[in-house]
C-alpha cells in the first residue's frame, strides 16, 4: 500500500464508524459466522487489492500470544506478529471472502508459536527466501475498555497519556536495521502501515499509524469506512460490485508477476537504478525468478547486494531480484558466503545442501558457523537468528548499513 511518506512518525489518524455502522457490522459478522475483526479484515483485503492491483495479499496481524493458561498470571507484553495470506482472486462474494479471512486468521492463531520468518517461509515458499517477501501492512484488533477504577498507589496517581509523534522514534521498514534486510522482528519492523480496528464501548473506529502523509491516511480510512457500509449491506454480492474511491489498480504492461506477487515494473526499475554504478536496469521474470539485467556505469560493477539495498531503501518490502546479470551475461552474486556456507555445510553433513535450505532444521549447521567464523567471515549471532537460510545470511552479511535520517 503506497501512501506518501512523511518526514517522521506523526499523530495517529482516527475515523469513527458510528453507532449505526458498528451495530450493522456486528450483526453481519454473526450472520457470516465470523467476528467483527474477521469481517473488517476481509473488507480491508478488498481495499488493499483495489489499491495495489494484487489478488494474492500478504498482510500481518498481531496476536496476544498468551495461548497457554500458565501465562495468564504473568505480567508483560507477549504480543507477536503473524503473517496472513489472503487471496481475493476469482471475484468471490464478500461472504466467501470473509470465510477466507476467517481461515487465514484461525490458521495464524493455531500456529502462532511458529517463528515469524518460518511462518512466512512455510506460507509463501521458496519465493520468500529468494525475493525477500515480507508483509508490508499490519492489521490489528484492539479493544478499548472503560477504566472503571482509577489505579492509585501510595504517593502515585496514574492517568492515560498519549505521546506525540515527535517525541518517539518509530521504525517501519526493514532497511533501517543496521545489519541489512531482515524479515521482521517486533511489531512494526517490516511494515509500512499499522491499521487498528478498535472496538470501543461507544462504537467502533479505524486508526492508522505510520510514517506517511496524514491526509492520505485519512482518505484511505474514509474509503475503508465507505466500503464497510457497502459490504455489510450486501455480503452476498461479488466483490466487483463494490466501488473503492481510492482505487489505483496496477495493470497493463507495467505489471510483473513473481510467482503470484505482482509489482510495478517501472517502480522496481527506478529503485534499482539508484544503486551505485548502475547506468540502466531492466527487470524480467525467468523461470519464476525476478532477474535484474544491469548496464554498469563503470568499474567495479554493482553487486546484487547493492541492488537489493537500493530497492529496499526506496520500496521497503518489495520483491527483490533473486539474480542479477550484466548485459554481457556476467552474474552479479552477493559474495562468497552465498556459496561458501552451503559448501561447508554439505561437506560436514555428508549430503547435498542448497543455498535456500533452512539451517534451523539441521543442527549440523552450528559447527559450520564456528568454522566460518574461524575462516574470517564476520557472522553475528543477531544475523543468524534473524535469517533462515545460507542465502539470506549471505545477503545480510553483504549489505552495508543504510544511513539513518
Amino acid at each position: 500500500v503506497q501512501l506518501p511518506l512523511g518526514t517522521g512518525a506523526g499523530e495517529p489518524v482516527r475515523v469513527e464508524l458510528g453507532a449505526s455502522l458498528s451495530a450493522d457490522l456486528r450483526l453481519a459478522a454473526r450472520r457470516l459466522r465470523a467476528t467483527p475483526f474477521m469481517t473488517a479484515l476481509a473488507a480491508f483485503s478488498v481495499l488493499v487489492g483495489r489499491m495495489t492491483g494484487l489478488d494474492d495479499l500478504l498482510l500481518a496481524t498481531v496476536v496476544a500470544h498468551r495461548n497457554d493458561s500458565d501465562l495468564e498470571p504473568l505480567i508483560g507484553c507477549f504480543t507477536k506478529k503473524v503473517p496472513l495470506r489472503i487471496r481475493v482472486e476469482g471475484d468471490p462474494t464478500f461472504a466467501e471472502l470473509v470465510a477466507r479471512a476467517r481461515a487465514a486468521l484461525v490458521g495464524a492463531l493455531a500456529h502462532q508459536d511458529l517463528a515469524f520468518d518460518a511462518a512466512v517461509y512455510e506460507g509463501v515458499g521458496q519465493v520468500a527466501a529468494q525475493h525477500g517477501i515480507v508483509p508490508q501492512v499490519s492489521v490489528v484488533f484492539q479493544g478499548e475498555a472503560p477504566q472503571r477504577e482509577r489505579l492509585a498507589l501510595p504517593g502515585l496517581v496514574t492517568s492515560r497519556y498519549e505521546t506525540g509523534g515527535a517525541s518517539r522514534e518509530e521504525r517501519h521498514f526493514s532497511t533501517t536495521d543496521r545489519e541489512g534486510p531482515v524479515w521482521g522482528d517486533g511489531i512494526y519492523l517490516g511494515s509500512f502501515v499499522l491499521v487498528s480496528f478498535v472496538d470501543a464501548p461507544d462504537g467502533m473506529a479505524l486508526v492508522v499509524r505510520g510514517v506517511f502523509d496524514r491526509p492520505a491516511g485519512r482518505r484511505v480510512l474514509e474509503a475503508f469506512r465507505s466500503l464497510l457500509v457497502a459490504v455489510v449491506a450486501a455480503p452476498s454480492e461479488p466483490l466487483s460490485t463494490f466501488a473503492v474511491d481510492v482505487a489505483h489498480p496496477v495493470g497493463g504492461d507495467d505489471v510483473i508477476d513473481v510467482r503470484g506477487f505482482r509489482s510495478r515494473r517501472s517502480r522496481l526499475e527506478a529503485a534499482l537504478g539508484r544503486a551505485p554504478g548502475v547506468a540502466e536496469v531492466a527487470v524480467v521474470v525467468e523461470d519464476g525468478e525476478l532477474v535484474a539485467r544491469v548496464a554498469a556505469a563503470g568499474e567495479p560493477p554493482p553487486t546484487l547486494a547493492q541492488l537489493r539495498q537500493a530497492l529496499w531503501g526506496a520500496l521497503p518490502g518489495a520483491p527483490w531480484p533473486a539474480r542479477a546479470v550484466l548485459v554481457d551475461g556476467t552474474p552479479l552474486g552477493p559474495g562468497p558466503p552465498a556459496t561458501l556456507l552451503p559448501a561447508m555445510w554439505a561437506e560436514l553433513a555428508g549430503r547435498p545442501v542448497a543455498a535456500g535450505d533452512s539451517y534451523w532444521q539441521d543442527f549440523s549447521f552450528l559447527p559450520v558457523l564456528a568454522e566460518a567464523r574461524e575462516a574470517g567471515l564476520a557472522i553475528t549471532d543477531q544475523q543468524v537468528v534473524r535469517c533462515r537460510t545460507p542465502e539470506m545470511l549471505a545477503t545480510a552479511m553483504a549489505v552495508a548499513p543504510l544511513p539513518r535520517d
